[in-house]
Parts: structure tokens; C-alpha cells; sequence
């Protein structure tokens, strides 16, 4: 008698999640280029060859990577990278963000919102232009209202300075 009440409560619950799915909105293209996107608290990607990368951000909405150290990591190896973050969101979904890592490495991370929320992308090392690949967002981003923030810069805050940064270094 258990097994056949779990049966059919699992199929309730089976059920439920089809239809809150089918149910959920994907805003339509006009309405997702109007959006303005916020990070979760803590954003967070998996790279295709396994190493996360988490970023801490902040604002209101939050839009920029920072100010504390971004993480980058692989379930079981000892030592992950740390560094602080430059950039974030820019305009109504396009996502740039570069770090100086502490093994002397820096990394970019580009990408855009896809219309389901989560995002998706290209990074790569800078300083050599090696080490391609691509990444997914762990966690969809949240449309927060229907107008994008003004630019200051045309760039994210922050990026300008890491980019002088870069271009300055000498190369190996």
C-alpha cells in the first residue's frame, strides 16, 4: 500500500514540475531587450573543461563584479586561483569581466543573457591568449525592470583601468 501512495505522490509531484514549467515566461525579444539583468548574490560559471569561476558582485541592482576577490576553482584540486574582479553587466544582458589572477594570469570573461536567463560565453587568458573555452552560468539571471542603467563609459567600471593594466605588462 506504501509503494503504491509513493507512486502516485511522485507522479503528483512529476506532474507539478511539467506544469510549472510549461508555465513559466520567457519574456519575448522585445521585452528581453528592453531588460535590465541583475547577478544572483554570488555569480557563478562552469567552464566546458570543469574549472568554476565564482564572482563576487554588488550594486543595486546587482550589475559589478567585486569588490572582493573572484575564485577560481576544480572540485578536488588544492590550490584555486583568487583575484579581484573589473567589470559585470553592460547595457541589457552583455556580461565583461577580467581578472588578474594570483598564479599572474588574467582572465576575460565575455558573454551574453540568453532569453531563458542564464547566461553564456567565451573566456580565455589574456596575457598569452591561450586557454579558450566556453562557459554557462551556474544560476539564471534575474530581469530586475524594464530600462537599462545609463553608461558611464561606455564600459564597465573599472574595465578601462584593467585594460591599461594588461597592455602595460611586459610579455613573457
Amino acid at each position: 500500500m506504501c509503494h503504491r501512495i509513493w507512486i502516485r505522490a511522485s507522479r503528483l509531484a512529476a506532474t507539478a514540475v511539467a506544469v510549472a514549467a510549461a508555465c513559466a515566461v520567457v519574456p519575448s525579444p522585445a521585452a528581453r531587450a528592453a531588460c535590465m539583468y541583475q547577478f544572483p548574490p554570488v555569480f557563478e560559471i562552469i567552464q566546458k573543461d570543469g574549472w568554476h569561476v565564482t564572482f563576487p558582485v554588488s550594486g543595486d541592482p546587482r550589475r559589478h563584479a567585486g569588490p572582493d576577490n573572484a575564485k577560481y576553482w576544480m572540485d578536488f584540486k588544492p590550490d584555486p586561483s583568487y583575484g579581484p574582479p573589473a567589470g559585470g553587466l553592460e547595457g541589457n544582458g552583455h556580461i565583461l569581466i577580467t581578472v588578474p589572477w594570483s598564479n599572474m594570469s588574467v582572465g576575460r570573461f565575455e558573454g551574453d543573457v540568453r532569453p531563458d536567463g542564464f547566461a553564456e560565453g567565451t573566456s580565455f587568458e589574456v596575457k598569452q591568449h591561450k586557454l579558450y573555452t566556453t562557459w554557462t552560468s551556474a544560476q539564471p539571471l534575474e530581469c530586475v525592470n524594464s530600462a537599462p542603467p545609463p553608461s558611464n563609459s561606455g564600459g564597465s567600471p573599472g574595465q578601462d583601468v584593467l585594460d591599461e593594466m594588461i597592455e602595460t605588462m611586459p610579455k613573457p
